[in-house]
């Protein structure tokens, strides 16, 4: 021990002054002692830090990680976003947020109103509807990115957006991840559809949000007396598929079809509808209720009807 001291002090001296370093080196006993001291010191450093190399495996010390490597996961039991397909892809306009009005649609600074893509929200007065709103509220409001969409706005003159969050993670992909929304998609802005899917089947599995929620059980096709408009998630088998002039008619085991546009069909080319038939299946989207435009004595047709633009928004539940 008062070899080690007096070792460390002669460290203490070379190191204010390195001109001393000449001199000890001269004299054998201040060689060992500086040879003793070095090795205690190094000795000491590993056993103190051992961490230096141990915290990131297979990464040099000091090593920055990738955005996608190092994105934290949003809360406990939450796993981070997939690396690839969450991956923000492109450059991104930097914007400052100024107002939240919902968990889909904020307020810039510079006065554009943006509605984000790929999710859809409670609505107000709906159970957990400040769940995605009071996320936003929580983050800086500098250091956004801004991706616009290829269709750049909709029928309420929004602009049409992904938005990236200060610390370079997908908000929709995250919202999503919570159970704080639901995924939702709308071609041609479907960047990010294979990563909102997987971000909604883990929540789904998990039980998050607003899968656990009674509010959001599906309707059945077979049980839609108290039904209502509005986003919904719509249950049933396909009994039929018919092709108009406008896309495909799927009908459903009940009071319900649903209706693939002319447009979107090209979306459907690996899986088409017809081969749906005896399946169960579930879809999210917007319920209409067309007995309001229905005329009297026009043909008979099924009262509501839902609008399926993308087959992400279709999951089976069960074969033939």
């Amino acid at each position: 021990m008062v070899v080690s001291i007096a070792s460390t002090s002669v460290l203490a001296a070379v190191a204010r002054k390195p001109d001393l370093l000449k001199i000890v080196l001269k004299r054998p006993a201040s060689r060992r002692a500086f040879a003793f001291g070095l090795l205690v010191f190094l000795l000491f450093l590993s056993l103190s830090r051992p961490q230096l190399w141990q915290e990131f495996p297979g990464q040099p010390v000091g090593a920055v990680l990738a955005p996608s490597d190092a994105t934290p996961a949003v809360d406990a039991g939450q796993p981070s976003l997939p690396r690839d397909s969450c991956e923000v892809q492109g450059a991104s306009e930097a914007v400052t947020l100024q107002k939240v009005i919902d968990g889909d649609t904020v307020h810039l600074v510079d006065q554009r109103r943006i509605r984000v893509l790929g999710i859809n929200t409670p609505e107000r007065g709906e159970v957990l509807a400040r769940m995605a709103s009071d996320f936003i509220r929580k983050q800086p409001a500098e250091g956004w990115g801004l991706q616009l969409a290829g269709k750049q706005d909709d029928r309420y003159h929004r602009v049409l957006a992904d938005l990236v969050l200060p610390d370079g993670r997908l908000l929709s992909a995250v919202l999503i991840g919570q159970g704080a929304a639901f995924a939702v998609y709308f071609p041609p802005n479907i960047r990010y559809a294979g990563c909102f899917a997987i971000m909604e089947q883990q929540a789904r599995e998990a039980g998050r949000g607003v899968w656990s929620e009674p509010a959001f059980a599906p309707l059945y096709a077979t049980d839609m007396q108290h039904a209502q408009g509005g986003f919904r998630r719509l249950r049933g088998r396909v009994v039929g598929v018919d092709e108009s002039r406008v896309g495909w008619w799927i009908q459903l085991d009940g009071d319900a079809v649903l209706q693939v546009s002319r447009a979107n069909q090209q979306y459907f080319q690996q899986d088409p509808p017809p081969g749906w038939i005896g399946l169960e299946i579930e879809v999210t989207g917007w319920l209409v209720d067309r007995q309001a435009h229905k005329q009297e004595g026009s043909q008979e047709y099924s009262r509501w009807m839902m609008a399926v633009r993308h087959p992400l928004s279709v999951r089976k539940l069960s074969n033939q």
